[in-house]
C-alpha cells in the first residue's frame, strides 16, 4: 500500500510534481509543487497530503474532504484558495495557492527580536481588518441552494494568518471549521478543536458556537498585537481555559497600551465579552469599528503600512528560501540526480516555476509574554507549515493544541535547526507560551493510534475526479 513515506521530490500526484517537502507531522505533509505538463505555464502550488493510514479512517478522510470542498467555495483575496482535490495511490491531497509570506506569529517574533513587544497600531489594525473581511466572507457562505452554511473557522490564531511582503493578510486552514451538514466530522460531545488560547468561552464550555466565537478570537489577536500580551494566557492550558471560561473580563486594552484611544479600547472590550449576546456580532462589524477608530486601516494606506513594516523587519530568510527552492529544482532537473530514500529517479522537469519571494524567521529569538513561537525551524516551514493538516486536532475534554512552556526572558534561545527537508514542522502549529510539547505528541499519538485500527474499507474511489471547486 502506498503512503506518504513513499513520496519524494519528483513524485507526481495527478498533474503536480512535488519539489520540496516543507512541513511534516503525524497527520500528513505539505509540499511545494509545480504544475506538470502545462505548456509554458510556470506556477507553484502548495500540496497538502493526508497520510495513507489516516485516509482509511472515515472521520479523518471526511474532515479532509470537507475542508477542501468548503475552502474551495470561498473566493476572497484574504482567504487562501483551494484549487484542486485528488487521490493518487490512496494518498488524498489538496492543492492550494502558494502564498509567499510569513505567518502572523512570525511577524510578532521578528518584532520581538528587535526589542518591540507589540506591532505598530496602523499595522495591527490593517492586518486585523483584512482578516475580518476574509472571515466575514467565510461566515456568509451559502450552499448551492442559497442556504447559509453557518461556517465557523474555530481555529483563528497567529499561525493561521499569512502576511505577504505586499501587505496582504490571508486566512488559512479550515480543517476544524464547523458548518451546517458537516456530518461524521462534526465535533463530538466532550471534544475541543482548535488552539486553547484562542477559544471562545462558549467553545470551552462545550456549547454550540457560531461566528461570534471567531469574533472573540479576533479580539484576542488584536489585543495581543497591540499590547504585546495575551489577556488570558497562562503557562498551563487548564488555567488558560479557566480564565477564558470564567465571567471575569479581560483587563482593558488601554491599561496595557495607554497610547490607544478609548474608542479602540472599548471596541476590543466589546469583542471580548464573555457573553456572546453582548459581543460584537460579526467580523464585518468589528472591521468597520476598527477602521473608524484607526482611519485608513482598510484603505491602500493600511496595506502599504503592512508592506513597509514587513520590509523594515529585515527578516533574513527571503534569500534562504529562494536558494532552497532553486536547489531543489536543480536536483529535479539534473538527469543524474537520484532520490536516495526510494532509489527512484524522478521524472525530468517540464516547466520552470515562479520563484516565490517568501520569508521565514530565525528560530533563536526570545519573545515577549504571549507571543506564540509557532511551528517551523527551517526557512520554509513558517509559511507552508500553516497549510498542514492542523485541522485534525481533536482532544477529549479540555486538552487541545499544546506546546512548550514559556521561558524566562534570560533563558537561552533554542538552537537553530537545519533548514533541510528533513527538519520539517509538526502537523499542528504550536505556541511556545502555551504549555508543554508532550501533550501535542500525546494528541498526535492518540490520533494515530485510533487510525491504526481502521474499519473495513471499500475499494478507493478517485475523489479528485469528482471534485468541483466550490461544490459541497
Amino acid at each position: 500500500m502506498a503512503g506518504n513515506r513513499d513520496l519524494a521530490a519528483g513524485s507526481i500526484l495527478g498533474r503536480y510534481q512535488l519539489v520540496l517537502r516543507v512541513a511534516s507531522g503525524g497527520m500528513g505533509e505539505v509540499w511545494a509543487a509545480r504544475v506538470v505538463g502545462a505548456k509554458g505555464l510556470k506556477k507553484f502550488v502548495a500540496i497538502k497530503t493526508l497520510r495513507a493510514e489516516l485516509s482509511h479512517d472515515p472521520n479523518f478522510e471526511q474532515m479532509f474532504l470537507d475542508e477542501a470542498r468548503l475552502a474551495s467555495r470561498i473566493k476572497h483575496p484574504n482567504v487562501v484558495e483551494v484549487l484542486d482535490l485528488g487521490e493518487e495511490d490512496e494518498i488524498l491531497y489538496q492543492v492550494m495557492e502558494w502564498v509567499s509570506g510569513e505567518p502572523l506569529w512570525g511577524l510578532m517574533r521578528a518584532a520581538a527580536r528587535r526589542g518591540e513587544k507589540a506591532l505598530p497600531l496602523p499595522v495591527a489594525a490593517a492586518i486585523l481588518c483584512q482578516v475580518c473581511t476574509g472571515l466575514h466572507a467565510a461566515h456568509e457562505l451559502k450552499d448551492d441552494e442559497g442556504r447559509p452554511l453557518h461556517l465557523v473557522h474555530r481555529d483563528v490564531s497567529p499561525q493561521n494568518i499569512l502576511v505577504t511582503p505586499e501587505g496582504r493578510a490571508k486566512v488559512v486552514d479550515f480543517g476544524v471549521a464547523k458548518f451546517a451538514g458537516r456530518g461524521v466530522a462534526a465535533t463530538r460531545v466532550g471534544e475541543l478543536r482548535g488552539k486553547v488560547p484562542y477559544m471562545a468561552p462558549e467553545h470551552v464550555r462545550g456549547k454550540e458556537v457560531d461566528r461570534r466565537a471567531d469574533v472573540f478570537a479576533l479580539g484576542l489577536l488584536f489585543y495581543q498585537m497591540v499590547a504585546g500580551v495575551h489577556p488570558f494566557l497562562s503557562d498551563d492550558d487548564q488555567i488558560t481555559l479557566g480564565h477564558i471560561a470564567s465571567d471575569l473580563p479581560a483587563r482593558p486594552l488601554r491599561e496595557r497600551a495607554p497610547e490607544v484611544s478609548q474608542e479602540l479600547s472599548d471596541l476590543v472590550d466589546d469583542a471580548l465579552q464573555k457573553s456572546r449576546d453582548a459581543r460584537i456580532a460579526s467580523a464585518g462589524e468589528l472591521m468597520r469599528r476598527i477602521d473608524r477608530a484607526v482611519p485608513g486601516a482598510m484603505q491602500q494606506a493600511g496595506q502599504e503600512a503592512i508592506a513597509e513594516y514587513f520590509r523594515s523587519l529585515g527578516v533574513p530568510a527571503f534569500e534562504a528560501r529562494e536558494r532552497e527552492l532553486r536547489a531543489a529544482l536543480r536536483r529535479l532537473d539534473d538527469p543524474s540526480w537520484v532520490e536516495s530514500p526510494s532509489g527512484v529517479t524522478p521524472r525530468p522537469s517540464l516547466i520552470q516555476p515562479l520563484t516565490p519571494g517568501a520569508t521565514s524567521l530565525d528560530p533563536d529569538t526570545e519573545l515577549p509574554a504571549g507571543v506564540p513561537r509557532g511551528l517551523g525551524r527551517g526557512p520554509l516551514a513558517a509559511a507552508a507549515g500553516l497549510l498542514l493538516v492542523g485541522g485534525v486536532v481533536a482532544v477529549v475534554a479540555v486538552v487541545a493544541t499544546r506546546a512548550p512552556a514559556p521561558r524566562p526572558p534570560a533563558a537561552a534561545a533554542d538552537p537553530p535547526v537545519s533548514a533541510s527537508p528533513s527538519a520539517v514542522a509538526p502537523s499542528v502549529p504550536v505556541e511556545a507560551p502555551i504549555a508543554t510539547a508532550s501533550a501535542t505528541a500525546s494528541a498526535t499519538a492518540s490520533a494515530a493510534s485510533s487510525a491504526a485500527r481502521p474499519p473495513a474499507r471499500q475499494e478507493p474511489k478517485k475523489r479528485g475526479a469528482e471534485f468541483k471547486p466550490g461544490g459541497i
